[in-house]
């Protein structure tokens, strides 16, 4: 009785020390990375830690159809971009015109992925104000020799 009782204690600990770990994004040049305990996290996995709050979750999945806007609109105006070039390395003659339309959608990327950048860090600091807001109860693991303790504060 004894072990079930401290095993759901446990799990509802682990529970609720899970869900008050904040996200950080760290901003880069081509996109952002983030982050949680440094724990580096993929888009997929922080749109499931975000599930539960419906505004995070909303802002970040629109973040990311931007992202994928980018990506789609970066590796086309790439592959135009390098056509004529390999064109021109062949022998043939180079058609600048598509190199142009290709440097174009380069540029438009630009603009795609600083409102992904924005609509994230928006949807980082959302869910991380909720996080602050609901965590009360704080607990603190620590090791002292060959003993292990818990503290938790209400």
């Amino acid at each position: 009785m004894i072990r079930l009782i401290f095993s759901l204690a446990f799990i509802f600990l682990i529970s609720s020390v899970s869900y008050s770990q904040q996200i950080n994004m760290v901003r880069t040049f081509g996109g952002a990375w983030f982050e949680r305990d440094s724990i580096a996290l993929s888009q997929r996995q922080v749109m499931e830690i975000m599930y539960m709050n419906s505004d995070a979750y909303r802002e970040f999945r629109t973040a990311k159809h931007y992202y994928t806007a980018a990506g789609i609109t970066g590796f086309t105006g790439g592959v135009l971009l390098c056509l004529p070039l390999i064109n021109t390395i062949g022998g043939g003659t180079p058609q600048w015109g598509i190199a142009a339309g290709g440097f174009g959608l380069l540029l438009g990327t630009i603009p795609l992925t600083l409102a992904f950048k924005n609509r994230a860090q928006h949807a980082v600091d959302v869910y991380n104000e909720q996080a602050k807001t609901t965590s009360r109860i704080k607990t603190r693991f620590y090791f002292q020799g060959n003993r292990a303790g818990v503290v938790i504060q209400f």
